[in-house]
């Protein structure tokens, strides 16, 4: 296996495990020495951690009070709401493939988005005025798709479609849910919704001032045959996973930890676990529907509001929206098989040397770079397998020496160096390679 490095470039190779770390010395002119830090990771705050193995942020991108963020499987893209921190307006805004936002309409304090799979059109709930509204793919203008949602103090939030080939309860596939979270004095309602056909909503369940089970519904997700719903203040004032049965009927997920204040949520398309993120702490949580088992995925963000969580059909990437820290990651598995590599290049170093003898002055410039990469997840356990690291001198630069550790085969052709670890190299192995001229 053989991977070059060019010098002025961040790569992120994929390919089962091994974690190498090599420091490089280049001694040349300026010109020719690697400038600056080179980093294939996003500039974030550094106290967001990812706590489940397997996983990369792969992108963080910086979004003035995001709400909401959802992808978009026709153009590959997130669509996320502006909601103001105070006072009214907003909009519904897009992340292009560069990272640039492009404002795609204006809107009132929206309260989340939701991107139906099928067609690519994207719909806004307002829970101030009250309605839905769609924008349709690639369009710049919105119309009013729900506006029924009763009188008085109706709050519409997370909306779900149900995907192909459902086979659950309440729902055909492509038909949608939309929760309605009463703020203040109002009750709580659960919607049934086409995205095809504007109005003719229909409510099919009601808890009216919450006197029932539901104390401020924010969020639903669909599966293939089941239908969840968060809830922060669910059963006692305590946040609440509930499951929609025939009846329809709200059924609580048992959870092995409690979960404080849950305000989004999605479904792990692999393996049928709930990605739930929650406000209290502001976390990613993994929770499995069936044992009830939490666990941490990500902790560290700065403020969760609705629906601030989605993910790829694949479920291979994971969306979450923090609106307070004013962010919107991306996390990404690092599939099993597959290599990772980052690269940082550190500041160069100067220095003037006198000749003993002659007292004549030189000058030279060394310039350091740190590799890391591994295969699949870093605690994943895969056996050894051979590879070789190979790298090309810049223009300008004279080969004169090396040293390594640990024990490899060094050679050079040229400006073309390579390095061939001599048998197997596995996890937590080392190097050091320096290299003058």
């Amino acid at each position: 296996m053989n991977h070059n490095f060019d010098r002025n470039h961040t790569y992120r190779f994929f390919t089962p495990l091994l974690r190498l770390l090599l420091c490089a010395a280049l001694l040349g002119s300026l010109a020719t020495a690697l400038t600056g830090r080179v980093s294939a990771g996003p500039d974030v705050p550094n106290v967001v951690t990812i706590v489940e193995p397997g996983w990369v942020m792969s992108s963080a991108t910086a979004a003035a009070d995001p709400v909401g963020a959802h992808y978009n499987p026709i153009d590959g893209l997130l669509y996320y709401g502006r909601r103001p921190a105070s006072g009214g307006g907003g909009n519904l805004n897009r992340i292009n493939a560069d990272g640039s936002i492009t404002v795609i309409t204006t809107a009132d304090r929206p309260s989340t988005v939701f991107v139906d799979p099928t067609d690519g059109d994207i719909f806004v709930s307002e829970d101030y005025g009250g309605g839905v509204y769609r924008t349709a793919f690639g369009a710049t203008t919105r119309t009013t798709w729900l506006s029924g949602l009763g009188s008085g103090d109706d709050d519409p939030v997370g909306m779900a479609v149900a995907p192909a080939g459902y086979s659950g309860p309440i729902l055909s596939a492509g038909q949608a849910l939309l929760v309605d979270r009463g703020a203040n004095s109002g009750g709580d309602y659960i919607w049934r919704w086409s995205p095809d056909t504007a109005e003719g909503e229909v409510l099919i369940y009601t808890d009216a001032q919450s006197v029932g089970p539901l104390g401020d519904p924010v969020d639903v997700a669909i599966g293939p045959s089941a239908i969840y719903i968060v809830d922060p203040l669910g059963a006692a004032n305590d946040g609440t996973i509930f499951r929609l049965d025939e009846g329809p009927t709200l059924t609580p997920v048992a959870t092995q930890t409690p979960i404080a204040e849950p305000r989004g949520i999605t479904i792990d398309p692999i393996t049928g676990d709930l990605w739930v993120v929650d406000a209290t702490p502001p976390r990613l949580l993994r929770v499995n529907p069936t044992s009830g088992a939490v666990s941490e995925m990500v902790t560290g963000f700065a403020g969760l509001l609705w629906a601030g969580v989605d993910t790829t059909p694949d479920g291979n990437h994971i969306f979450v929206t923090d609106w307070v820290g004013d962010m919107i990651y991306t996390f990404s598995r690092v599939p099993e098989n597959q290599f990772h590599f980052d690269k940082n290049a550190l500041a160069p170093h100067w220095e003037v040397t006198t000749d003993p003898q002659t007292g004549a002055l030189a000058n030279s410039v060394s310039q350091r770079y740190f590799l890391s990469y591994y295969y699949g997840s870093p605690d994943a356990n895969a056996a050894p397998l051979d590879m070789t690291v190979s790298d090309d001198l810049p223009a300008g630069m004279t080969f004169a020496s090396e040293t390594h550790t640990p024990a490899m085969t060094f050679g050079q052709t040229g400006q073309a160096l390579s390095w061939q670890p001599q048998g197997q190299v596995a996890r937590g192995e080392s190097g050091l390679i320096s290299l003058s001229a």
